[in-house]
């Protein structure tokens, strides 16, 4: 039955477009309002003359239909309709990295390949190595802990937490998962003996993310559940918004909310204008603006998962800022790093023929002559993709080559966006990386360029609005801080307000944007008091879920037939109670775990014996089926 009520929500990025679509599966109308003149926001690629540029996704995190990660992560993906949409690549290297020699490194992603390959080029850095593997393998069964879902009462953070000690197998394992979110890639590179393999760890994703993101990257990767998309990026947003217009949802393109309507601290609708959105001269952007007519849009619920700043600070002029998010963002000015890349179309087959597809990309370690300078930064890695999808060039003898890296604002900054100067940053920046793509790439000729185009952090800004082009805000902070920093969807102090997008998830990406607007609409429901309902299960979890069952059933079956053939031999009750409390454990374990599986031996042994056969079935059900599950 549909809801009566219209939810409006801002912003047509990862975020905005999931929210949209799982509105429609619970039963609400909804409408998205976006200022750009295509859907996307952040996940997004464009056309420069023949070719396709692609500005975000390097990978995306549980694509792969024949799923190993959390049922959740690739029920988000089939919910939008990326996993049955989209194709994908699903590389065994993770990344190529050029020695300062000269020298290719092939580095894997699988932990069993990457352990003894580490070793041999750092023994003294055994046990360091060790621990990063160890960490990889725990990922590889348990799926990665990074969800946009923040636990809002304690009864929840209860939950959460015996969540992930079922699904890491343990308090122990849990506390060693938290204890490496705590820590930064940076930090824990510098333990490392031999500055080769502190140089090799800094380039797995060189910016001062959480340890966790680069090594469950690595674990995805190796499980085969983390694709490289091969139409682009802008293929995958098209795929989710043609989703969520076949259910019923509608997009208003080129409309930039300039206000909310709020009546009595009750949030009514926004007011928004229509025109050009991207002007290179704010100045001339904010005439426009000024002069273009003012639309109203009513709406029961409002859900915001544009810039976050922008909502706090130049709408609802930091009124409403809770007073800790104020405190932080003083101490922190700027929200994260940016990008910077340039992109490369060539007409040769040279790279094509060269490039081995089996990796994700290349990744050089720069001397320090040969060091990407941007302003006061000099950068010593970056990455070097090569783009060959039909949607990406024009033909079969053409390449896309992507030379990127990831920068602090600070870097620009001292610039004026509209300034000679600026233009003279694009084209150091244009100079250095065909310098490093001839040099590190087989096959890159600059005679064979027929397309240049420079991306910088004042790039971002400009068509999505994120302040100072940080496109992953809430990434780069340790676990402990995210979390204060983090905004409640709820807004305090003002009713059918919710906020949803990157600075409430825990990491930066596209599935903690999709897993936020999934989120936000659960809230929802549970404020209406509905129950939340997603899309149908995708058949890879559906299949888990029947191994799972066929196993707790056979379990079962087993120690009922068990205790009833000790009960009729005459076998003490006791006996009989622990025997079938074991096997029910047993058999229960095989399909989803110990725990549950000594916690049906205790009440089987309970119901037939008492106390000491609940004790006794409990005891036996769960180390065998601790043995068995693992």
């Amino acid at each position: 039955m549909k809801s009566t009520k219209h939810v409006l929500i801002i912003g047509a990025g990862m975020a905005g477009l999931s929210a949209g679509i799982h509105a429609q599966l619970n039963g609400y109308q909804s409408e998205i309002i976006e200022m750009h003149d295509s859907v996307g926001g952040l996940c997004t690629s464009w056309k420069r003359k023949r070719y396709e540029v692609d500005g975000c996704c390097h990978f995306l995190m549980g694509s792969s239909k024949d799923t190993r990660t959390p049922a959740a992560y690739h029920q988000v993906w089939s919910d939008l309709g990326v996993a049955e949409g989209c194709e994908f690549l699903y590389p065994d290297i993770y990344q190529t990295t050029i020695l300062p020699n000269g020298k290719s490194l092939n580095i894997p992603s699988h932990p069993d390949k990457l352990e003894p390959l580490l070793k041999e080029l750092s023994p003294e850095d055994g046990p360091l190595i060790e621990e990063m593997c160890k960490f990889i393998r725990m990922v590889m069964k348990g799926g990665p802990l990074q969800s946009s879902y923040t636990p809002r009462s304690k009864a929840q953070k209860i939950g959460w937490l015996l969540g992930l000690i079922y699904t890491y197998g343990g308090l122990k394992s849990v506390k060693s998962i938290l204890a490496t979110t705590g820590q930064d890639l940076q930090s824990f590179a510098q333990r490392a003996k031999s500055p080769l393999l502190r140089d090799l760890l800094l380039s797995l994703w060189d910016t001062p993310w959480t340890l966790m993101f680069p090594l469950s990257l690595l674990a995805l990767c190796a499980a085969h559940d983390s694709g490289v998309p091969v139409h682009g990026s802008q293929h995958i947003s098209n795929t989710v918004a043609d989703r969520y217009r076949k259910l019923g949802g509608s997009v208003s393109l080129r409309e930039r909310v300039v206000d909310l309507i709020i009546k009595d601290s009750i949030v009514c609708g926004v007011r928004t204008t229509r025109g050009v959105t991207h002007v290179r001269d704010p100045a001339r952007a904010q005439e426009i603006l000024r002069q273009a007519e003012v639309t109203e849009h009513r709406a029961d619920i409002v859900i915001w998962t544009a810039e976050v700043e922008a909502l706090m600070t130049h709408i609802l002029h930091d009124k409403y800022t809770p007073p800790h998010i104020r405190a932080l963002r003083e101490e922190h000015p700027v929200p994260g790093h940016s990008f910077a890349m340039v992109a490369f179309g060539l007409r040769s087959p040279a790279v094509r023929e060269q490039y081995e597809l089996s990796t994700m990309g290349v990744c050089p370690l720069l001397s320090e002559e040969d060091a990407i300078v941007m302003g006061p930064v000099r950068q010593r890695s970056c990455w070097l993709r090569v783009f060959q999808g039909p949607m990406m060039v024009p033909s079969e003898q053409c390449s896309v080559v992507e030379c990127s890296f990831w920068i602090p604002f600070e870097s620009v900054a001292h610039v004026r966006y509209t300034s000679a100067e600026y233009d003279a940053l694009k084209q150091s920046l244009q100079d250095q990386m065909t310098a490093i793509a001839e040099k590190y790439l087989p096959g890159f000729c600059r005679e064979d360029i027929e397309m240049v185009d420079v991306v910088t952090p004042y790039t971002y800004t400009r068509y999505t609005g994120v302040r100072n082009g940080a496109i992953c805000a809430n990434t780069f902070r340790p676990f402990k801080q995210k979390e204060r920093f983090q905004l409640d969807p709820v807004v305090p102090g003002l009713r059918n307000l919710l906020v949803s997008g990157m600075w409430l998830a825990s990491g930066g990406g596209l599935y903690p944007a999709a897993m936020s607007g999934r989120t936000v609409v659960s809230i929802l429901c549970e404020m209406d008091g509905k129950k939340f309902k997603t899309g149908p299960a995708p058949r890879a979890v559906t299949r888990k879920r029947l191994r799972a069952a066929g196993r707790m059933v056979t379990g079962a079956a087993v120690g009922a037939a068990v205790g009833v053939l000790g009960m009729n031999s005459g076998m003490d009750l006791t006996f009989s109670a622990v025997t079938a409390g074991a096997a029910l454990g047993a058999g229960t374990a095989l399909g989803i775990g110990s725990k549950l599986g000594a916690l049906l031996g205790v009440c089987c042994g309970a119901c037939v014996a008492g106390p000491l056969g609940a004790l006794a079935g409990g005891a036996v059900g769960g180390v065998l089926g601790k043995m068995l599950a693992w």
